[in-house]
């Protein structure tokens, strides 16, 4: 499945290929097998944190939201049972991109990837941190800087 709260979704909620609401903030154990790729865009302010408040540790990214406008978030939990993973899988992935999640040809076609030109530079930044998952995260500023909800 494929979910993009760029079009059309409310964080946490998306409408899955079903048609009916899905919650894209929460961490299912595998039992659920699936396997989906979220497309995030939009922003307020470019950060995404992980929690776990039953070990008590969360880890968080922040980015240049010039040059990344997405973060492609990959949850594959006991989804795929062809090779390698045989229905063993468990991971998420946050992923700060440049692009949407589609095929480099379609991207390019459709101008949503940047060019830099031979011989030429692109400099930018992506920050982790890891902090205290025992309160919920307001916000992450660059440096770490992790402001928790009151």
């Amino acid at each position: 499945r494929r979910f993009s709260l760029s079009k059309g979704c409310r964080f946490p909620w998306c409408t899955g290929r079903d048609g009916k609401p899905a919650r894209v903030d929460e961490v299912p154990d595998a039992s659920v097998r699936k396997e989906d790729v979220l497309e995030l865009s939009h922003f307020v302010s470019p950060w995404v944190a992980l929690r776990n408040p039953r070990l008590g540790i969360a880890v968080a990214l922040t980015w240049d939201p010039a040059v990344f406008r997405y973060v492609w978030c990959w949850q594959m939990f006991g989804g795929r049972v062809t090779s390698p993973y045989f229905g063993r899988g468990y991971a998420l992935a946050l992923e700060p991109s440049t692009s949407p999640v589609m095929a480099l040809e379609q991207c390019a076609a459709q101008k949503e990837c940047p060019v830099v030109a031979g011989g030429g530079t692109l400099v930018s930044f992506v920050e982790a941190s890891i902090h205290d998952a025992t309160a919920s995260v307001r916000e992450i500023r660059p440096g770490g800087v992790v402001v928790y909800a009151s």
